[in-house]
């Protein structure tokens, strides 16, 4: 398989964030008028978007929309919308993008939108960047986290869980041209589950974290991003930002947004 590189090698380096660190950096809230701050957040497979996601959405007082959890809802509602959703995934065939686009905007409609929201997961592809701009969801701001494919590879691959209770640990050892340092992630007492105390623990990797799987999404990530990012730059501002620090990188993030 070809060697993996970021799609922009000058500026795609960065860390996992969900290992980085346990220390909760402070949020306060953003109580200065400004205009609404409709942001696309934008990242590979496990580069820690959920976790900056949640602190953008704290400090400034945006709800984060997910895609997949509004079709998901829908389906758990058995909704019209969801009980076609659910016959398209259970013959393995994919949402049209009318239908997704459709459903965001119904949230987008929602009062906790006015000052702005994150979109997670979506756009993915170019055509789904177009067709969003072509139903009038306006976006302010593109933010792509920047995360090194090696270290992404070698953290997803190391993880295991629990086979009784579903304990996350994760084997992977690393240290990335000593800038990105993550031990392994370990049962507490040595082959004992710190959840249900199982011993000895049986670990149980997922399907989707074996590093070919992985590389796989990362190429598919890779040829997808720079197609969304060039188009996003013709009307609106993108930002590329390596993390180093984990959480402790959020006061980058948060002045990387205040001053747009």
């Amino acid at each position: 398989m070809q060697k993996l590189t970021p799609a922009s090698a000058s500026t795609r380096l960065t860390r996992t964030v969900s290992q980085m660190t346990s220390t909760e950096p402070k949020t306060e809230p953003q109580t200065e008028k400004r205009a609404p701050m409709n942001l696309i957040l934008m990242g590979a497979p496990s580069s820690g978007k959920g976790t900056f996601a949640q602190l953008i959405s704290n400090h400034f007082h945006i709800p984060t929309i997910s895609t997949g959890e509004l079709l998901r809802a829908e389906v758990k509602n058995a909704t019209q919308i969801g009980l076609k959703v659910q016959e398209l995934l259970a013959t393995g065939q994919f949402v049209p993008d009318n239908v997704v686009i459709q459903l965001l905007k119904n949230r987008l409609s929602q009062d906790d939108t006015k000052n702005g929201f994150i979109l997670d997961g979506f756009p993915r592809t170019l055509p789904q960047a177009i067709a969003l701009r072509d139903e009038g969801v306006g976006i302010s701001s593109v933010l792509e986290l920047i995360l090194p494919y090696e270290v992404i590879i070698q953290a997803v691959s190391g993880r295991r869980s629990c086979a009784g209770c579903q304990q996350g640990y994760n084997l992977a050892d690393i240290n990335f041209r000593n800038e990105i340092i993550m031990p392994p992630l370990l049962p507490k007492v040595d082959n004992t589950c710190d959840r249900c105390l199982v011993s000895p623990i049986i670990l149980e990797q997922r399907a989707d974290d074996k590093e070919d799987v992985i590389k796989k999404r990362l190429e598919i990530y890779d040829a997808q991003t720079k197609p969304i990012l060039d188009y996003y730059k013709g009307f609106c501002k993108t930002f590329g930002l390596v993390i180093k620090r984990g959480k402790k990188d959020w006061p980058l993030v948060q002045q990387i947004l205040e001053d747009q």
